[in-house]
């Protein structure tokens, strides 16, 4: 009886049955050839499960590992040292960085206002000296001894220096009228108001930008209440008062006066009003911006 190994975990021993063949060409039995063969197989089996069994028990006693992943640490960017404060006045915020800009650009503009300004006051002629000792003291060096020369001249030589004086009054008012003239009233009329802005900017200097009188320019309209007034002082009746009483006494005057006078002057307000925008229109070549103007009732 042959046996035959199997792997079940253990090795076991199962029975084989043999069958006994006849050959007739060899004249035998065929029970040892397949008891031969059973057995050439039994012995196959046994090394293929043995070898099954090694790479199984090599394979579960060397599990695979899985491949370790190597993680490089970043390295921190070292910190720079912060420097030292520096000594002296700190450094500053962006918000006065913008103030400071913003005054730069209001004194550039401011500069450039008043560059206008000068430009479009306009420059009248220099004028001649209208004094004896500014005649006498013209080109001979420091006023001092100008004047003290002066004080030693004879009568005669000042009576010369006073129609000298004169002569240059004439001529400065002649040389300014022709210069008003070569300008437009409206040229005039700008000028004037760019020397009125001037006075208030430059408070020092403003002898130096004194209005322009130029007959051409327009007289502005006159409410009820100030032809009033004119009327109450060409009358007379308040000349033995002064200038303060008698305008006390005029808007006092005015407060009593009865409806049907205040309505008269208040035509004669409207009248004058008319008269100034044709006068405005036809001097100035333009319109005339007007502002109602009070009655000074509540006076």
């Amino acid at each position: 009886m042959v046996f035959k190994l199997a792997q079940c975990g253990r090795f076991a021993v199962r029975r084989f049955n043999s069958r006994v063949l006849y050959v007739p060409s060899s004249g035998l039995r065929t029970e040892v050839i397949a008891s031969s063969f059973a057995a050439r197989l039994s012995i196959e089996g046994l090394f293929r499960s043995l070898s099954l069994s090694n790479s199984y028990a090599t394979t579960a006693a060397k599990p695979k590992t899985k491949a370790e992943k190597t993680v490089k640490k970043k390295k921190k960017a070292s910190k720079k040292p912060t420097p030292p404060p520096k000594r002296g006045r700190p450094g500053k915020s962006n918000k006065e960085k913008r103030a400071e800009e913003k005054k730069k650009e209001a004194k550039v503009r401011a500069r450039e206002d008043l560059e206008n300004l000068k430009e479009a006051a306009l420059t009248p002629p220099k004028p001649l000296p209208t004094s004896k000792i500014a005649i006498f003291s013209s080109g001979k060096g420091p006023l001092a001894e100008s004047v003290k020369a002066f004080k030693e001249i004879s009568q005669f030589h000042v009576d010369e220096l006073g129609q000298t004086a004169e002569k240059n009054a004439e001529t400065n008012r002649h040389n300014l009228e022709q210069w008003i003239e070569s300008h437009t009233p409206l040229e005039i009329k700008n000028a004037n108001a760019a020397r009125r802005k001037l006075r208030r900017i430059l408070p020092k200097k403003s002898r130096i930008y004194g209005p322009i009188k130029d007959y051409r320019q327009v007289k502005g309209p006159r409410n009820a209440y100030l032809l009033y007034s004119l009327d109450m002082h060409n009358s007379g009746e308040l000349r033995h008062l002064s200038a303060k009483e008698r305008i006390a006494e005029t808007a006092r005057s005015w407060k009593n006066a009865s409806e049907s006078e205040k309505e008269k002057y208040k035509s004669l307000q409207e009248e004058d009003r008319k008269r100034y925008i044709n006068e405005y229109k036809s001097t100035y070549g333009e319109e005339p911006k007007l502002v109602e103007s009070s009655d000074a009732e509540d006076l």
